[in-house]
């Protein structure tokens, strides 16, 4: 949040130095390119800064060549609108391309092929020096996401575990209701350390003690495991008498190899440093 603050402070700041026409893009670059996460960052900032690029070219060669005008340019108009909606949660370079266009094409109704020109000019500008101030202040003050990644791990090893077990009590004859709760938050931690990994992959800061392979290969297992588990449970609630020695053996066998990974993350430093 402060780096954000700080970040679109000096974007403002810029506008007022640079005095470049429609300004305002520089610090509402910032708002749509920083996010909290490295990786988020500069895909929004590198597909934002393209999609710009690509967009003014396409409206400058529009102007230069067809020069539309009347029922032509309104099919343009409508086009590229739909086109920007349908596409906002799709592509965001193509959508920054779409809308950048739209913006450009619009103005050709009051102003001219002249018009155009310069404010594409401007928007690119603006669009490049907001794009840098939030690469930039990232970079200046990053908060790498990769060194919880065995921490957030662990957490969701410790939760498949404890519905393991919640399952070998129901075989036994234990309560069922727990089991569906341990499920449900071993699902979340799993999703969140799926995140957080896919989110710190591209981070130029790694911790030591945990290799970005081991790390895919954990999530693998994390996943495998939690759709037998999901399959183990289906299977008690059928009640088939003659599969419960069956249940009983991979349970047993899922729930040791769950506990060696368990201990496995629990060596890491990074896990260590985080329970002292």
């Amino acid at each position: 949040m402060v780096r954000f603050t700080l970040a679109v402070t000096l974007a403002t700041a810029a506008e007022s130095v640079f005095r470049i026409p429609n300004g305002y893009w520089i610090p509402l670059t910032v708002c749509l390119i920083l996010r909290p996460e490295f990786a988020v960052t500069v895909h929004r900032g590198i597909t934002r800064i393209a999609g710009t690029l690509v967009g003014v070219s396409v409206a400058f060669l529009i102007m230069r060549t067809i020069q539309p005008t009347g029922f032509l340019l309104d099919g343009m108009l409508i086009l590229t609108a739909w086109l920007s909606y349908a596409l906002f949660l799709t592509n965001y370079a193509v959508f920054s391309s779409v809308i950048t266009l739209y913006i450009l094409l619009s103005l050709s109704v009051a102003g001219g092929p002249q018009q155009i020109i310069e404010t594409g000019t401007h928007r690119l500008l603006a669009t490049l020096l907001g794009g840098s101030i939030a690469l930039g202040s990232y970079l200046m003050w990053p908060t790498w996401q990769a060194v919880h990644v065995g921490e957030v791990l662990w957490e969701a090893v410790t939760a498949q575990l404890e519905y393991a077990q919640g399952l070998a009590s129901v075989l036994e004859g234990g309560v069922e209701e727990r089991v569906n709760e341990c499920r449900g938050h071993a699902r979340r931690w799993r999703l969140r350390a799926d995140d957080l990994l896919q989110a710190s992959l591209v981070e130029p800061h790694w911790p030591n003690d945990l290799s970005k392979g081991r790390a895919r290969s954990l999530l693998e297992t994390l996943n495998a495991n939690a759709a037998a588990l999901l399959a183990m449970q289906a299977q008690l609630q059928v009640k088939q008498p003659g599969r419960v020695g069956l249940l009983r053996r991979q349970l047993a066998e899922l729930i040791a190899a769950t506990e060696a990974l368990r201990t496995e993350l629990g060596q890491l430093p990074s896990v260590q440093a985080e329970h002292r």
